[in-house]
């Protein structure tokens, strides 16, 4: 098991573009995570709370870290994956264009290099220069780029690029292309119409913690406190009106940038 997950924590760091071994990594990470589990157990000390139960969140809060450690190179190389599946369409279509007016696979791949298709463009700068400094050739170029993104769809337009290569009809390679291209588009097209669906909940949610959480909050303190016992200290009153409720607030305008598409950014 533990091989599996050096295995897969490798691969994630090779397609995050971390130059790291996963050795040295974790060791970063179990350095950074008891640095913050020092800070946790500050900040908890300060809301009274008892030695024990200090202890044991304190070591909870510690293995989050390690954990969100090993997580954190899999979610940058799905957001890296998202960068290059935001410009995929428009290289699609740009190289059917390409191959219709007769260019070869390599000066098509040249002028994507040269054009502004934010990550694509400098992929394919070192698909070329491993072409022609290092002797490579142009399929074992692209393959190896497709591995360093866990893209389905870049692996799956990679494919197509080197049918076309291979493919002596220019004809038949520039649609493959151009379908290959459309069908980005329609991708894209349906996660956009999926996330004004999400956005419209989360919008609500955001308000509701901004706006309504505070005021219920604030109005069960003073009145509250008339006729009842409020086992609150006047600085967890203050910590949660200024600092908590703040923090929820910023975390659901991350979450929503989070899932926001990359190509409606």
């Amino acid at each position: 098991m533990i091989g599996n997950v050096k295995t897969n924590l490798e691969k994630n760091l090779r397609r995050a573009a971390i130059n790291e071994k996963p050795q040295q990594y974790i060791e970063k990470g179990v350095k950074f995570s008891l640095f913050t589990a020092i800070i946790f157990w500050f900040l908890w000390s300060l809301f009274n709370g008892t030695f024990i139960e200090g202890l044991i969140a304190t070591v909870l809060f510690f293995f989050i870290c390690v954990s969100a450690a090993i997580v954190y190179p899999k979610y940058i190389a799905r957001k890296r994956a998202s960068l290059v599946e935001k410009d995929l369409p428009f290289v699609m279509l740009g190289l059917s264009l390409h191959a219709k007016a007769r260019l070869t696979t390599e000066k098509g791949i040249e002028k994507i290099a040269k054009g502004s298709y934010g990550i694509i463009s400098g992929e394919f700068r070192k698909v070329l220069e491993e072409v022609r400094s290092k002797g490579a050739s142009l399929q074992e170029s692209l393959l190896e780029m497709s591995e360093r993104f866990d893209s389905r769809a870049l692996k799956r337009s990679v494919m197509q690029i080197i049918s076309s290569h291979e493919n002596g009809n220019r004809k038949i390679g520039a649609a493959g292309l151009k379908r290959i291209g459309r069908d980005e588009l329609s991708r894209q097209r349906s996660e956009s119409r999926e996330f004004s669906g999400k956005i419209s909940i989360l919008s609500l949610m955001f308000i509701a913690v901004s706006a309504i959480v505070p005021a219920l909050f604030q109005s069960f303190m003073i009145v509250g406190s008339t006729f009842m016992r409020i086992d609150f200290t006047p600085l967890q009153v203050i910590a949660i009106t200024t600092l908590i409720i703040p923090a929820i607030d910023v975390g659901v305008l991350l979450y929503i940038r989070t899932i926001t598409p990359e190509f409606l950014k």
